[in-house]
């Protein structure tokens, strides 16, 4: 069973992807923005994380390069609607500060569940998990 965290501040896009990811056999967990993301990662040590990168109070890129310091090698999934910091997009930037893959909203559950199998230990790939 692959233990995945859901960070994004819409609860419809948290329980879409919860309830996606759940029938695929994995297990879920949520939180609201990047404060809380962070801490269920601490607490949690999930498998795999998909975060959004727009949220109040703290943002997708701050966790993600909160995420990195206390784990190196756990895949982050960035996903956003949109943003741009400067010239360069927000998921651009997702992708120096330690993003494994990035995703633009709206994307199909079937593209989620591609990304999402790329980055699974490898037992789980294998069925064996």
């Amino acid at each position: 069973m692959v233990n995945i965290l859901i960070i994004d501040d819409e609860p419809g896009i948290r329980d879409l992807l919860r309830r996606s990811l759940t029938l695929a056999g994995h297990v879920c967990s949520e939180a609201e923005d990047g404060a809380k993301g962070i801490a269920a990662f601490v607490r949690e040590r999930p498998d795999l994380v998909i975060t959004d990168i727009i949220m109040p109070s703290c943002d997708g890129i701050q966790a993600i390069i909160a995420m990195r310091h206390v784990s190196p090698d756990v895949p982050i999934i960035a996903v956003s609607g949109g943003g741009q910091s400067g010239p360069r997009s927000l998921l651009e930037l997702a992708g120096d500060v330690g993003a494994s893959a990035c995703m633009t909203k709206p994307f199909s559950l079937r593209l989620l569940h591609q990304i999402v199998g790329r980055y699974l230990p490898a037992e789980a790939r294998s069925g064996t998990g």
